[in-house]
């Protein structure tokens, strides 16, 4: 195996702004300085490797080393944290992010000191690792659903963030503010020390959000456990593009994927009133996103009413929904004037999926609305989409009463829903 000369050391760069998941170029524009001597890290990788070792992991002290049948991989421990990898033909390393479970790793690390001959040789490199992390950085990280890597190395690199922790969501977002700054600004331990020491407000403006103490409010009540930075970004997003999504879920508590589903779509948010939000904020996730999808179907209903000239209280009101019970009250009037209206236009292009005696395609619009008015659902209001080609109906007969809904997905026709009555 090669050994490392001195220009292909590792390199101990700034952590936040380093590769995303995908493994993007790490940011190694801000370098605390060298690694060790290159003679001792050769040293230490050949000690290291699969030859010279039974375990596949082996902590030096300084470095948990990872062996593969094709790779290196070297982790330096705490407070450096940084990770390079290596094919074993190669003398290059590359900066690496560590796709290791840490999670199911800080949870391990509560074993007490394991005896020696205790542990199996691989768990007992990891432990030692974990242990060079103090208890109280272990614990502050631990319960998080992902991104214990970049936690770790925020921590490591400011230990003053810890004091921003009792807010999941703001230490979540600094762990990955490569991923709110846009274009990537590059900032120094120090100037990052200086900004988490400044009220939450600009914390949370540095990273793109509205500098106001209603959204700090807001950033804090998102649940740990729902914590990811698609679902900070879409809270972002939402945020900055109406002020009405901040005085929306300036009323919301938690703050959970479904409400925000509600809240970045224009046409969901102006139908509804907070206490819809606060009704699907505390209710289980599939009942939550049943909520929105007969959200989304009332409006659809409605629309196809207005579109056809239809005079009706519940089409043309542009009161917000108050409640979830309200919304499904107006949602079952929109099926009645739906079911009556019986329009018989021209028949529906063909079905993609012919028909049997277990299940018959709804052919026509008066079909589909008569199947609506018979299973008490929305069904009524898909004959737009049906024909754009979106989707199709099919009235189920065997083994029990239903309607069954294909939907047009990346050029392949899949079930979406299948309702009984």
């Amino acid at each position: 195996m090669c050994g490392l000369s001195h220009r292909s050391s590792p390199r101990v760069g700034y952590p936040f702004f380093g590769p995303d998941a995908d493994g993007a170029a790490m940011n190694a524009n801000l370098d605390a300085g060298v690694g060790p001597d290159p003679a001792a890290a050769a040293t230490k990788e050949v000690a290291a490797s699969p030859a010279a070792s039974r375990s596949p992991v082996v902590f030096d002290g300084e470095s948990l080393w990872l062996n593969s049948a094709s790779r290196i991989t070297r982790i330096a421990a705490w407070p450096v944290l940084q990770a390079w990898t290596k094919r074993h033909q190669e003398e290059a390393w590359r900066p690496h992010r560590p796709r290791a479970d840490f999670r199911s790793l800080l949870l391990f690390r509560a074993v007490a000191a394991p005896e020696p001959g205790g542990l199996p040789p691989s768990l007992a490199a990891w432990h030692a690792f974990l242990m060079t992390i103090p208890p109280h950085v272990q614990d502050a990280v631990a319960p998080y659903p992902s991104g214990h890597w970049d936690l770790l190395r925020l921590l490591a690199a400011v230990p003053d963030c810890l004091d921003l922790f009792d807010a999941a969501a703001l230490s979540y977002c600094l762990a990955f503010a490569r991923r709110f700054r846009m274009p990537v600004t590059e900032s120094d331990p120090k100037t990052l020390t200086h900004l988490v020491r400044r009220p939450r407000r600009a914390i949370l403006a540095w990273l793109g959000f509205p500098e106001q103490e209603t959204v700090v409010r807001i950033v804090g009540r998102i649940p740990m456990q729902v914590l990811s930075v698609r679902l900070l970004r879409t809270l972002r997003m939402a945020m900055l593009a109406s002020p009405d999504a901040v005085r929306l879920l300036g009323h919301v508590r938690p703050i959970t994927p479904t409400v925000l589903e509600i809240v970045r779509s224009r046409v969901l948010r102006e139908a509804v009133t907070p206490g819809v939000l606060q009704e699907v904020a505390e209710r289980e996730d599939a009942d939550a996103k049943l909520q929105v999808r007969l959200l989304r179907d009332t409006l659809d209903m409605a629309s196809l009413l207005r579109a056809r000239s239809v005079q009706v209280a519940a089409a043309n009101s542009a009161s917000r929904f108050r409640s979830c019970s309200d919304l499904k009250r107006r949602h079952d009037t929109l099926v009645e004037e739906l079911a009556l209206l019986r329009v018989r236009g021209r028949p529906f292009p063909p079905p993609p999926v012919q028909g049997n005696a277990d299940f018959e395609p709804l052919g026509t619009p008066y079909e589909l609305s008569r199947e609506g008015r018979l299973q008490q659902n929305c069904v009524a209001s898909y004959g737009r989409r049906i024909r754009q080609g979106r989707c199709y109906l099919y009235r189920v007969l065997r083994p029990e009463r239903a309607t069954l809904a294909l939907v047009l997905r990346r050029g392949n026709w899949v079930l979406d829903d299948v309702r009984a009555k």
